[in-house]
């Protein structure tokens, strides 16, 4: 069973009310409905106090040609709230028809009141784009923006591009500084590290003397976890940001060489 907030609101642009008045409430579900002679609604709801285990979640939803009883299409809402009080959650409401309702869904006692204006500055696809980190993904209400990059050589827009498994395409330009290292593996079984230059893209290490190279990408696990590089062998990887990692390496015979070739 809902509680109703009041008689139906009725605002042109730019008009104000409040939805529900600031005032202590316990557990219910409150709704309202709204006439509005604009395209957005701009939405604050103030908690002014909420017990620890009490929440409240604000839904807007409106309806076209059916009507309430068989068609609800969900509108920008207010996040759950569960805690932090006094809090102000501001969401701006878009894709409206004339005939919005609220629905305020609450658990325990809170004190809390809701506040709208009717604007249209903000009314946009790019407004209702616009997600929360970690929201859940719905298909028929959540949009995105297609991802664009200059491409300097022509002064050229390109879009983001994927193949037929949704994976992005990433390519890196050809490199144009190559670096070139000997590291003598001094001692045996000691580990040694090597940090790749800033926007390497790609290395190999060649084994250039007689005695195993064991490698790894984790401080200490060069003797335990590693990849084994015989004499005279080449190790090579491309295609990703390398620049400022490490590479662990030792052998358990002195005085080995270590080339290692990177570019970017």
């Amino acid at each position: 069973m809902s509680v109703s907030l009041g008689r139906v609101v009725n605002l042109n642009q730019f008009q104000t009310e409040n939805l529900a008045d600031l005032e202590a409430r316990t557990a219910e579900t409150y709704i309202r409905s709204m006439l509005i002679e604009g395209n957005s609604i701009l939405s604050s709801l103030f908690i002014e106090s909420i017990d620890p285990s009490a929440s409240i979640k604000v839904n807007y939803w409106d309806t076209s040609a059916g009507n309430q009883s068989n068609e609800r299409f969900e509108l920008t809402g207010h996040e759950l709230i569960t805690g932090g009080a006094p809090i102000t959650n501001r969401v701006l409401v878009t894709r409206i028809h004339n005939k919005p309702n609220v629905e305020v869904i609450q658990t325990g006692n809170v004190t809390w009141g809701l506040y709208i204006t009717v604007v249209s500055s903000f009314a946009s696809e790019i407004d209702s784009a616009l997600v929360f980190d970690e929201e859940i993904y719905d298909p028929i209400t959540n949009k995105g923006m297609i991802g664009a990059a200059l491409d300097r050589t022509n002064n050229k827009l390109r879009f983001l591009t994927t193949d037929s498994s949704g994976n992005l395409y990433v390519t890196f330009g050809k490199p144009n500084t190559q670096a070139i290292e000997n590291i003598i593996i001094v001692n045996a079984n000691t580990e040694y590290d090597y940090t790749f230059p800033i926007d390497t893209v790609g290395f190999f290490l060649h084994n250039r003397n007689k005695g195993l190279v064991k490698c790894s990408y984790t401080a200490t696990e060069s003797a335990t976890k590693y990849l084994s590089i015989f004499p005279g062998q080449v190790y090579t990887e491309e295609g990703r940001d390398i620049g400022g990692q490490k590479i662990y390496f030792q052998s358990p015979i002195a005085n080995q060489v270590l080339e290692v070739i990177s570019w970017s």
